[in-house]
């Protein structure tokens, strides 16, 4: 599986980013559980290599993808022959077990170049800041930030170093920075403890690692475009441009971020409130989940009438209807007949609105027991479609792709949800008119997105996930 600069990889398919100046490329589905040996892509052999059996780290996944997991305990890969780089740029794909960490004060890796280990790199430390020195001399204490992004969710962590530059990053955005940094390295460098040697200062990751790029000399604004795009789309991580920038994102449903019972998903992590993540405790009524839906991207699949699933979360709702609000869904419906609903919000009596489907069309529906108010747009089933359901005052709108809004002049109504359902309504503490079909993405704002914003966010969608029109 070596990786030959300029001959590509994989039987010489062009890498799946720019890979001018890569130093180190290191991939889940590169590492050997049996051999300890984690084989370098770049085809500049720098494998990372763990010959006692008893440290060796584990394979798993992270975002249904392959990844290396450490135990927190005495796992770690090491390489002896670390170049003197002049400047550089990483890219590392985690996921932790627990942030604060639990088993200790947790070590991503050994990376600078403070040879007396007397300042050893955390990611993070028990009080949950980051103390980051890869690429220098000395660790940058005066820096350790306290990220309000869980490190439990996948995350890209990036830093630069250079001569009177450095900067860390996490997700594409920039924690912290400095223009008092000397570049500085070990030769002897190791991912998942912070000391190969197993002398002091020795501390341990708990969680995996997914994929870890090192560009020598750093990259241009297009390379580090195309690595984080690359990341972003195979591990379902928001980077760059975060859709939370348009507004009020109160619910962030990724068919990249599940927890599996099984094949069947029983939480749809929230990427915006994790807490409050919608859950299906019954395995019957969990929707299925495709890690490949035959285009390479995942899809949480409901089974409609026949086969009903669904999730649920109580608790504060993430818009409130008699408010403006934007709704997203990026829906591939099955069922050609017949009304269901993709996504809700009730008080379980008389009161709801979210989105719903019929036959070849789309619903944004409001309704509080007496005005009934309901518009369309066109959804063949079939294929994927991202429906857009927006209240605007007095009008609703709905869209489906890049086409004009349908809209309605609402009729006044009194909503007040206080649940939230993907893939049915809950109607009295009975969840009816169950979905056919499947989901790959759910987003809501608790204001009104104009269609510029419709625009970007349709633009970043499309990077995503292939198929949407």
């Amino acid at each position: 599986m070596k990786f030959g600069l300029g001959l590509g990889w994989q039987g010489g398919e062009p890498a799946p980013f720019d890979d001018a100046n890569v130093a180190l490329w290191l991939r889940g589905d590169s590492y050997d559980a049996g051999t300890g040996t984690w084989e370098d892509l770049s085809g500049n052999s720098r494998d990372f290599t763990q010959a006692n059996a008893s440290n060796r780290p584990a394979a798993g996944t992270v975002s249904s993808q392959p990844a290396v997991v450490f135990d927190g305990v005495d796992n770690f890969v090491e390489y002896t022959s670390w170049p003197n780089l002049a400047a550089a740029e990483c890219f590392i794909v985690t996921q932790l077990d627990a942030d604060p960490p639990t088993h200790g004060n947790s070590g991503l890796w050994r990376f600078g170049g403070d040879n007396n280990l007397g300042y050893v790199d955390f990611y993070p430390y028990g009080d949950s800041f980051i103390y980051e020195g890869w690429g220098s001399s000395l660790r940058k204490d005066a820096l350790a930030v306290n990220p309000a992004p869980t490190l439990t969710l996948p995350r890209v962590y990036s830093i630069r170093t250079a001569s009177g530059a450095w900067s860390l990053h996490l997700d594409g955005n920039q924690l912290a920075s400095t223009a008092t940094n000397t570049v500085a390295w070990q030769t002897h460098v190791s991912l998942g403890t912070t000391n190969p040697l197993g002398t002091a200062h020795t501390y341990w990751l708990k969680g995996k690692i997914a994929e870890y790029i090192v560009i020598s000399g750093g990259c241009t604004a297009p390379q580090r475009a195309s690595i984080l795009n690359y990341l972003s789309a195979r591990y379902g991580i928001l980077v760059g441009f975060f859709p939370s920038t348009l507004g009020n994102l109160t619910l962030t449903l990724d068919a990249r971020q599940v927890v599996l019972n099984g094949s069947d998903v029983s939480q749809w992590t929230d990427l915006s409130q994790p807490s409050l993540s919608p859950v299906q405790a019954s395995a019957a009524l969990q929707p299925a989940y495709i890690a490949n839906d035959g285009d390479g991207a995942p899809a949480v699949s409901f089974g409609g009438t026949g086969d009903p699933n669904y999730l649920a979360r109580a608790g504060a709702m993430p818009i409130d209807a008699d408010a403006d609000y934007t709704q997203v869904v990026l829906i591939n419906p099955l069922n050609a007949g017949g009304y269901s609903f993709v996504l809700s919000r009730s008080d379980q009596a008389a009161d709801w609105c979210g989105i719903s489907t019929g036959g070849s069309f789309a619903y944004g529906k409001l309704y509080d027991g007496t005005n009934d108010n309901e518009w369309s747009t066109s959804a063949p089933s079939g294929s994927w479609h991202m429906i857009t359901h927006r209240r605007t005052g007095t009008t609703g709108k709905i869209k489906s792709d890049g086409n004009a809004d349908a809209t309605l002049t609402l009729t006044s109504v009194n909503v007040d949800p206080n649940t939230l359902t993907v893939g049915a309504l809950n109607f009295g503490g009975s969840y009816l008119l169950p979905f056919a079909g499947k989901l790959r993405l759910v987003l809501t704002y608790s204001n009104h997105l104009s269609d510029a914003a419709l625009a970007s966010l349709r633009t970043w969608i499309q990077g995503q996930f292939p198929g949407v029109p």
